[in-house]
């Protein structure tokens, strides 16, 4: 069973967006899975950089939109996505140190923060794009 499960209550009514979102999903189930494989330092740090990788992609192309919509509210997003930027980056960084510790943990926060981000944040620029949800 997936760590954390897509469903319809995520979705924005975009099929862009809910498919980059989806991907995210399924980066955090494969960094999960591989966490309780007992997966070496190695996969570990493969399944990090990708997610950074793809998040980063994901990140860029909800700005672009948010900006050529108008949003208002696209610096204070642009700030959330830089954080979880950010603390992806310090992940990475323990992890390469070997100062991982209790991996659960990072999983839970990358879950928790993409579902609260999602029903939250990007669910308040849905107006602006013009998608009705």
């Amino acid at each position: 069973m997936p760590y954390i499960m897509w469903n319809d209550s995520f979705s924005l009514n975009d099929p862009t967006i809910d498919s980059q979102h989806q991907r995210l999903f399924d980066l955090i189930n494969a960094l999960h899975e591989a966490v309780m494989d007992g997966s070496r330092t190695e996969a570990l740090a493969a399944a990090l950089a990708e997610l950074k990788r793809y998040t980063e992609y994901h990140f860029r192309a909800e700005e672009e939109l948010l900006a050529h919509a108008g949003y208002p509210g696209l610096e204070a997003h642009q700030h959330l996505h830089r954080e979880f930027i950010d603390r992806i980056d310090t992940f990475i960084a323990r992890q390469s140190k070997k100062k991982m510790g209790l991996f659960q943990d990072v999983t839970s926060y990358l879950r928790d923060w993409l579902i609260d981000h999602i029903l939250k944040s990007d669910t308040e620029y849905v107006a602006s794009l013009g998608i009705r949800r």
